[in-house]
């Protein structure tokens, strides 16, 4: 494979086999000395995410699934009377209100 230096454009030969089991190498150019990362041309790509992959948490735990009802969107006026509710209540707590 011709590896390309993203610094300075100059490429040089390398073999891909090199790579082994790993999924990038980092090259210094043996021309302007820029340090660069490569991808293994003969890795697979990583896995595109799932729905149901998308549906997991922090340690592979499930999380809540969608209902199959939507909820109705809220008013406007609804959002803004839930922040400025949780804005009085924030100024009476400082002792503000």
């Amino acid at each position: 494979m011709i590896v390309v230096c993203v610094a300075c454009q100059a490429r040089f030969q390398y073999d891909e086999t090199r790579f082994g089991e790993v999924r990038s190498k980092r090259f210094k150019c043996p021309k302007c000395s820029h340090v660069f990362e490569v991808l293994n041309p003969l890795s697979a790509p990583p896995p595109e995410p799932t729905f149901s992959s998308l549906l997991t948490g922090p340690q592979g735990l499930p999380v809540d699934q969608p209902q199959d009802a939507p909820t109705p969107p809220l008013p406007p006026s609804a959002a803004q009377t839930t922040a400025k509710r949780d804005r009085e209540a924030m100024l009476a707590a400082a002792g503000l209100r």
